[in-house]
């Protein structure tokens, strides 16, 4: 909740099926286990994860880190299937989806 909330333009849902991965615009410190990413518009969601992801989950310092490091993603595209970790130890998780 506090995911969408601070960033209204993604939706969350947390699955076990997840493929771990960062996003370019978030400092290191951040983790991210991303799903998939989709465009708002009518970008190609492929390309854009070609684009924006790729490299392997790191330790996070904490939820405030995120929610500050996920304000850079760019506008259109929808973040889907986040999970916040820190070392192998979960974090945060929005079960669910929620949309803005």
């Amino acid at each position: 909740a506090l995911l969408v909330r601070c960033v209204p333009s993604m939706q969350v849902l947390v699955t076990t099926r997840s493929w771990e991965g960062g996003c370019a615009g978030l400092p290191a410190e951040v983790a991210l286990k991303v799903v998939e990413l989709k465009p708002l518009g009518g970008d190609d969601a492929a390309a854009l994860l070609r684009r924006h992801a790729g490299g392997t989950a790191i330790e996070a310092t904490g939820l405030d880190v995120l929610l500050q490091a996920c304000q850079g993603l760019p506008s259109r595209l929808r973040l889907v299937g986040c999970t916040l970790r820190r070392a192998d130890t979960m974090l945060h998780s929005a079960p669910g989806a929620q949309t803005a």
